[in-house]
């Protein structure tokens, strides 16, 4: 079953180097909700990105008044189009061929694979 795995993150790997890469990259949105409490949206190809890119915008929207970043509720959610451990192997399979072939090869990674929703309040 592992050899099928393997084989299939191969093929797949192979597909990937016709096609050009996209970057990877985060985005984050604040919307505004009642009692001035805000929810900020943030995806990622990596959790800890989205997590961070969350906090950033969270905080640059308290610097705008003045006040402190106070987080009341973070969840994080995987929504990639592919399970976590086949991702995984296949971005590692595409780092380990490029770094041998001193070259990029794109791995399977979306900057929407994480999403984070974060609630927080200015105070």
């Amino acid at each position: 079953m592992a050899i099928l795995r393997i084989l299939g993150v191969m093929i797949l790997l192979s597909g990937m180097l016709l096609v050009s890469a996209c970057a990877t990259n985060t985005t984050a949105t604040v919307i505004p909700q009642a009692n001035n409490t805000y929810t900020v949206t943030a995806t990622a190809a990596q959790e800890a990105d989205a997590t961070q890119a969350a906090i950033k915008k969270a905080k640059e929207t308290c610097e705008q008044t003045k006040q402190q970043l106070i987080v009341m509720h973070t969840k994080s959610h995987y929504q990639g189009s592919i399970d976590r451990e086949t991702r995984d192997i296949a971005d590692n399979a595409a780092n380990i061929l490029g770094s041998v072939n001193n070259a990029y090869i794109p791995g399977v990674s979306s900057k929407y694979d994480y999403k984070v929703d974060m609630n927080f309040r200015c105070k």
